[in-house]
């Protein structure tokens, strides 16, 4: 663990195109360990094993080897001959698309008609 200060510019933290900075990720407070992954160049951290049902990798945000999801999404930007330079930032599904398709399920309303039954009772 290193105790130095990092700092961003705001054109590095906004920017959608990420260099990497490093391959492999440290994690664990105690027990030390590096898993598949890459920290890229704005401190967003990108495991393997942490990808959505698109296969974009979900963003993480931490210190000290914990690190928690955010609602960043990138995709792997891969050069001709298979080497991959840095990761573009993409839009997740918003939370009100993802309303939506659930209020085309049906399925708002059953859940709100189990907590309004909860209350009651």
């Amino acid at each position: 663990m290193t105790d130095e200060l990092v700092t961003f510019s705001m054109a590095e933290l906004m920017a959608d195109v990420v260099k990497i900075q490093r391959t492999g990720v440290p994690c664990g407070l105690s027990g030390q360990r590096i898993e598949p992954g890459f920290v890229l160049a704005n401190g967003t951290v990108l495991l393997e094993s942490e990808k959505d049902e698109e296969g974009r990798y979900i963003g993480g945000a931490g210190m000290d080897g914990v690190y928690l999801r955010t609602n960043e999404r990138y995709e792997p930007i891969v050069e001709e001959d298979g080497t991959l330079r840095a990761f573009c930032r993409v839009d997740a599904d918003s939370v009100m698309n993802r309303l939506l398709a659930r209020k085309i399920q049906g399925k708002p309303r059953r859940e709100a008609n189990k907590i309004r039954r909860a209350m009651t009772r």
